[in-house]
């Protein structure tokens, strides 16, 4: 199912160099006809400098999703392990749904078909390491899983822990993801973490929730 295969999109292997830079209090993107707005949480930044230059190696790697937006733990140095990022399906981008009605088909998506079904086989997986691979240059190993974590009246939920690794290091990180539609547009708002076990996964879930419901759109001009 395209539409939600790409929430297992995760980090690819990447170097960088703090920037020292302040985090702004909130941060704007448009798609569909809309302005969306978001506070930025505290302690995360808007990618500065070579920050950029990962941040659009991360969005080229994900074929399936348009990123909206990239925020980098402030300060950070060395493999980002801390990081969300705001994106719609590439197959959502068209929709104009209310958020019960595609909650509702999420969640049967989730019990049943090919959506499980590549999750469990860890097709989804191979496919990320394959378009990861292909962009960085260099080989990168991606294991775990990522998988569905039901839903609520705000997000459906994907959540898992994958260990990545490539000639020159290896890490975990975690993944919390709420899928959404916030103005009748969908949104994934995916939240990344170093791996702290099933608590961790649980915080970055409520994390991602709770900065989805801060997100308010108005018609672009």
């Amino acid at each position: 199912m395209k539409l939600l295969s790409s929430a297992a999109m995760l980090a690819m292997a990447s170097i960088v160099s703090p920037e020292g830079v302040l985090a702004e209090q909130t941060v704007s993107f448009r798609f569909g006809g809309m302005e969306f707005e978001t506070h930025i949480p505290d302690g995360y930044c808007l990618p500065r400098g070579r920050d950029i230059d990962v941040a659009q190696l991360r969005a080229a790697a994900d074929d399936q999703n348009v990123t909206h937006l990239t925020l980098y733990r402030c300060q950070e140095a060395g493999v980002r392990r801390d990081y969300i990022l705001i994106k719609t399906p590439n197959a959502a981008l068209p929709l104009r749904l209310p958020r019960q009605s595609f909650l509702a088909g999420v969640g049967e998506a989730f019990d049943s078909g090919p959506l499980r079904s590549d999750l469990a086989s860890g097709e989804m997986v191979r496919q990320v390491e394959d378009r990861v691979s292909s962009v960085i240059g260099r080989e990168v190993d991606l294991t775990g899983s990522i998988r569905p974590l039901g839903r609520d009246d705000v997000c459906a939920y994907l959540g898992g822990t994958m260990q990545v690794s490539s000639s020159t290091l290896t890490y975990s990180v975690s993944l919390g993801t709420c899928i959404t539609v916030v103005s009748n547009r969908v949104i994934t708002i995916n939240w990344y973490g170093p791996d702290n076990g099933s608590a961790g996964i649980a915080d970055l879930l409520r994390h991602s929730r709770r900065l989805a419901e801060q997100i308010q759109a108005r018609r672009a001009p």
